[in-house]
């Protein structure tokens, strides 16, 4: 069931398999899709799901008939086939070696050999450092606020002020839900052309919404600026232009957190693109601005396209870290499936259906009694808090993007995390809002020096070059003690045959990665801190 790591799949198999639908041949077209490892393919979801000419209901006697069969549409199958083809012209996807990294950590400031010790300040009294959040996405800033209280607290006496036009805000106490802002919201829900001439929502005219803001906070109905010591921009990163007034003209610090599903590109309109990569590249020159991810695609991204380095920094746990939440399987029977927030695809039924199936067959080996649970399915009051998750035996995380911020979440709280295959992650990523939005321009001079593999900035590169570079810089098959499948079959043989000491072992491995991830972004926040208000008087360090 697993895809062989010495073949790739040619034309061969393809040209059979649309034979095989052609002569209505389903036992002929069963074995072609197993025999090459096709029960990784998660079927996008295009409509009614058609196997041998007729709709498959959910009850399909084929389904049952055969435990390791997927029903597949015959545009599904061709365009995997092309996929795999791809594979073998470039002698085989599992085969490429990762494109050598670049030491991100900390490299913008060489924070990596800086003393993590108390300063003489510390002992004389914490200096107060007001920090303010503008943004609308509420959480990402409360759980950076929550990061820094728990680990920096020794160092400064934080207060935070978390404004945002995020309907999410009333979820959290601490999150204040600000009139006068909402203005910024709304003119994020403009339509426009992105640089891939995509019809998204866009942000026009950011320079004179810079304006306005600075007037807003400077002088306007609600003026902040002499209360704030530092100000938070984040996600997307285009947001963040809007604060360019306030350091260059209020010399006030600005921190950039960029989360792992930033692109630069996310809400630009195609005019504007060129633009801002130009002032993204002068803010981070600033000694009031200090930009952060905690993505190696993105930082490698913005290297190529701007030709800044861009700190990586993995804070684990934004969400959960003040929350207290930790892996507690009171639910060993069960496994939650993580796809999205709208799963992406429309087939989710009959893939729980499947995975099922697939359980029922391995049962009478194993003993083990498995069921699985969707995101849709906890939609009861605190059935899909972080809590709640952490009870599970182990989540089947589905990436549709290959940087994703619930990874992180469900990583601090050592989950075990089920994880495709790099051999087979091509069918899954590049269906998310940063594949939509992510470009290839750039400013950075063709002669300048560029990394041997051209990721996904280089259109020209073929989809299996593409998606192997990509990988190369996941988190997913970066990190230690993520459990990786090539094949539905072995997903479930691994769920059934691992048991809860060795769950527990996987579960501590990361949590001792995580602690680690922790005290290094904790060094490069405080370090951070102390640039960006360097010779600010009383507040500087």
């Amino acid at each position: 069931m697993m895809t062989s790591e010495n073949s790739c799949p040619g034309s061969s198999v393809l040209a059979n398999a649309i034979v095989a639908i052609s002569m209505n041949d389903s036992e002929f077209l069963h074995r072609a899709i197993t025999a090459t490892g096709l029960l990784s393919w998660p079927v996008f979801g295009e409509g009614q799901l058609v196997f041998d000419g007729e709709a498959l209901s959910s009850d399909h006697p084929q389904l049952m008939k055969h435990p390791y069969f997927w029903p597949y549409t015959l545009k599904d199958l061709i365009d995997l086939m092309i996929h795999l083809e791809g594979d073998a012209d470039q002698g085989c996807l599992q085969k490429m070696p990762l494109p050598v990294m670049m030491d991100y950590q900390y490299s913008a400031l060489y924070l990596e050999s800086q003393p993590f010790s108390q300063p003489e300040s510390v002992q004389k009294g914490r200096p107060k450092l007001r920090l303010l959040s503008i943004s609308g996405h509420a959480a990402m800033a409360q759980g950076l606020f929550a990061s820094l209280e728990g680990t920096l607290t020794d160092y400064f006496d934080f207060s935070f002020r978390n404004l945002a036009w995020d309907k999410y805000c009333s979820n959290d106490p601490a999150c204040i839900q600000q009139g006068e802002f909402n203005w910024i919201g709304e003119e994020m829900r403009e339509w426009g052309f992105n640089c891939k001439g995509i019809w998204l929502k866009v942000l026009r005219t950011v320079a004179s919404h810079a304006e306005r803001l600075f007037a807003q906070l400077s002088s306007g109905s609600f003026p902040l600026l002499a209360e704030v010591d530092v100000f938070l921009c984040s996600h997307p990163s285009y947001t963040c232009r809007l604060f360019w007034p306030l350091v260059t003209r209020a010399d006030k610090p600005l921190l950039g957190f960029l989360a792992s599903a930033a692109v630069l590109e996310m809400a630009v309109p195609a005019d504007d693109l060129t633009q801002w990569l130009r002032d993204f590249r002068d803010m981070a020159a600033h000694p009031r601005v200090q930009f952060a991810t905690c993505s190696p695609l993105f930082a490698e991204k913005v290297r190529q396209q701007v030709g800044v380095v861009i700190p990586v920094t993995r804070f684990f746990g934004f969400h959960v870290m003040a929350r207290g939440s930790s892996y507690l399987p009171s639910k060993l029977s069960e496994v939650l499936i993580w796809k999205s927030n709208n799963d992406w695809i429309d087939n989710w039924k009959d893939f729980h259906k499947l995975l099922d199936a697939l359980s029922v067959f391995k049962e009478e080996e194993s003993k083990v009694h498995l069921t699985f649970k969707g995101l849709r399915e906890l939609r009861s009051p605190g059935e899909a808090d972080y809590s709640s998750l952490a009870s599970f035996r182990a989540t089947l995380f589905l990436p549709y993007e290959p940087s994703l911020l619930a990874f992180y979440e469900f990583y601090h709280l050592g989950m075990p995390l089920f994880v495709p295959d790099p051999s087979v992650a091509s069918v899954y990523m590049y269906n998310g809002a940063v594949a939509m939005s992510s470009c290839t321009d750039s400013i950075v001079s063709p002669t300048a020096p560029s990394n041997e593999c051209g990721c996904y900035l280089h259109e020209d590169e073929s989809y299996a070059m593409r998606i192997a570079c990509v990988r190369g810089y996941s988190d997913f098959y970066r990190l230690p003690h993520v459990q990786l499948f090539s094949s539905l079959a072995e997903l479930v043989e691994k769920l059934h045959s691992t048991g809860e000491r060795r769950l527990q072992e996987i579960s501590a491995g990361m949590r001792l990665e995580s602690g680690r991830a922790s005290l290094r972004a904790a060094r490069f926040w405080l370090h951070a801190l102390r640039k960006v208000t360097a010779g600010r008087g009383a507040q500087g360090l």
